[in-house]
């Protein structure tokens, strides 16, 4: 129940990127697209992500949330590896 891919126009109605989702894993019985592209139509420019490791319902630090801490964030041992 994912979209294979997704455009997405600019107010003059011009398309503007195309968001396409691939690989897809049931994981914790989620379907999950372990990859996602997105082209821009008007730069032709693209990027790409690719996931390792997804995890469902993991206790996520309120302090993530914090817009004061944004800077320090990266640096959260919670990036390091999620417990179960």
């Amino acid at each position: 129940m994912l979209p294979l891919r997704r455009d997405f126009y600019n107010q003059e109605g011009t398309l503007w990127k195309t968001e396409r989702f691939q690989e897809v894993a049931v994981i914790d019985g989620t379907p999950t697209a372990l990859r996602v592209g997105m082209e821009d139509k008007l730069t032709d420019s693209s990027s790409e992500m690719r996931l390792s490791e997804v995890r469902y319902d993991a206790p996520v630090p309120d302090e993530l949330f914090d817009p004061q801490k944004l800077p320090q964030i990266s640096k959260h041992p919670f990036w390091n590896g999620v417990t179960p």
